[in-house]
């Protein structure tokens, strides 16, 4: 994978439920992988509970499903298992866990610049994805703002691309080279990678 730029900075996404420790959020914010945002999608402790104690999952394929909120087709009910480490004991512990560490967590980014957004869960996953796709259009405008502005660093022409022109400027060329540089070259006016 060619190295991060500060021109050129590459989208990072992480998985849900990590990191779990504060240890591991100060490796990423250290690290080859330094996120450009948190996000923390909170629920409520019952809803959290009432998913996943209702978690099974389809021995073939590994898909998860919910009876209430993913039900499985009639073809897949009699091959379905029950998550073994789902139980309200386990659960109950994964939440105070969490409890005790996201703040420690949070902090560590928040720290290091990162910024961090809550965003509640506990209405339609149409209104959560609404906020979270509003705010990373923000995050993502904003840095096409501040990579137009590092392009027209000297370049008065540059300042007045538009936002499009960036952002076509910061597509990856179809081989994907280990050294994007050589690549990129600023004509008047416009960014062509």
């Amino acid at each position: 994978r060619p190295p991060r730029s500060t021109l050129f900075p590459y989208t990072t996404l992480f998985r849900s439920g990590f990191p779990r420790k504060a240890s591991q959020a100060e490796a990423l914010v250290n690290g080859d992988l330094r996120p450009d945002v948190v996000l923390l999608i909170e629920r409520p402790d019952e809803l959290a509970r009432e998913f996943a104690l209702g978690r099974c999952c389809d021995s073939a394929t590994g898909q998860t499903y919910h009876p209430r909120y993913a039900p499985p087709p009639a073809e897949v009910q009699e091959r379905l298992v029950w998550r073994v480490d789902d139980t309200y004991d386990v659960l109950n512990r994964r939440i105070s866990d969490h409890r005790s560490s996201v703040e420690d967590i949070l902090a560590t980014f928040e720290g290091a610049g990162i910024q961090v957004r809550r965003i509640d869960n506990a209405r339609s996953e149409l209104e959560t994805f609404g906020e979270v796709a509003s705010f990373l259009q923000g995050v993502a405008m904003a840095k096409l703002v501040a990579v137009r502005d590092q392009l027209s660093d000297g370049e008065r022409e540059a300042s007045n691309m538009t936002l499009a022109e960036v952002a076509e400027g910061l597509q990856s060329s179809p081989s994907d080279p280990v050294d994007v540089a050589p690549y990129c070259l600023l004509e008047i006016g416009r960014a062509h990678v």
